[in-house]
């Protein structure tokens, strides 16, 4: 009955000999490296293997009951690039793929798997609402909100400290800019939001132990400190943009123009634009 049906799936899929050997390892569990062996005799660019290596994989899923962890590996990896191709429609893929691999993982049986996919799915979501804009931005938005704090019931600061430090981080940066896509009292909320996120993210990193993410977190937090004050006026914007200068100077104090150039470009750029609002609020 195996072979029969590797034989019918080898026809359709036009497999050699080797890829054959590798399905019956695939169907009899009997390798912890099938998709590392998949990659090495599937021809293509890197979106057609890794569709192929997918398309592969699900075929002979289809007879076993059982959740499979290398389908959904090779669905997160086939989202992966789908994600770094970066285009509006490549997201889109990319998000529909970690659907996919959700229909795989699940928090109960595959928590560690499911966390993982929840995060990408995130990463995918918020890339997108930021290319897109109205009501999808918003939207996408709101979901990569939803898949980060998904990922962070699994992966907690005492079970995955820098993984965890890392969501915290991204669900920062997608409350930043759907805070910025928002006005009045709603924006106020999602802006404080963010900020909660990134000091929980700097809990973990350090100056010390994690210097680029400790910097680029403080440089998070003068962003959005500096996007608070727009919606304030005297006193309290004042206080605010002083915040965003003394998160800045703390990332400038890491960011060296000589090893981190377009960091310390991008930083002093950052509180030139703080000082002139500063001087604005105290004219």
């Amino acid at each position: 009955m195996l072979m029969s049906s590797l034989q019918m799936l080898s026809r359709r899929l036009k497999m050699d000999d080797e890829l054959n050997q590798i399905l019956i390892e695939i169907i009899c569990d009997k390798t912890g490296k099938v998709l590392p062996l998949l990659e090495r005799v599937i021809g293509g660019d890197r979106i057609r293997k890794a569709e192929r290596i997918v398309e592969i994989v699900q075929s002979v899923q289809s007879d076993n009951p059982e959740p499979n962890w290398e389908l959904g590996q090779s669905l997160n990896e086939l989202a992966g690039v789908y994600y770094e191709k970066g285009t509006i429609s490549s997201l889109k893929d990319a998000i529909e793929t970690q659907n996919r691999a959700l229909e795989v993982y699940s928090k109960d049986t595959t928590p560690m798997q499911w966390a993982m996919t929840q995060y990408n799915l995130g990463i995918a979501l918020r890339t997108l609402g930021r290319q897109q804009s109205g009501k999808e931005g918003v939207a996408r938005l709101n979901e990569a909100i939803t898949a980060f704090q998904n990922a962070l019931e699994v992966r907690t600061k005492d079970t995955a400290r820098m993984y965890w430090a890392g969501a915290q981080r991204n669900l920062g940066l997608a409350r930043q800019t759907l805070g910025t896509r928002q006005s009045g009292q709603d924006a106020i909320a999602r802006l404080n939001e963010a900020i909660t996120a990134f000091q929980n993210a700097l809990e973990v990193y350090t100056k010390d132990s994690a210097p680029m993410q400790w910097a680029t977190t403080q440089e998070n937090m003068a962003i959005v400190y500096a996007a608070r004050a727009t919606f304030s006026k005297g006193q309290k914007a004042k206080a605010d943009l002083e915040q965003a200068l003394f998160h800045v100077d703390a990332a400038l104090g890491v960011y060296e123009p000589t090893h981190s150039p377009h960091y310390h470009e991008k930083a002093t750029a950052l509180r030139e634009s703080i000082l002139s609002a500063l001087q604005e609020k105290s004219a």
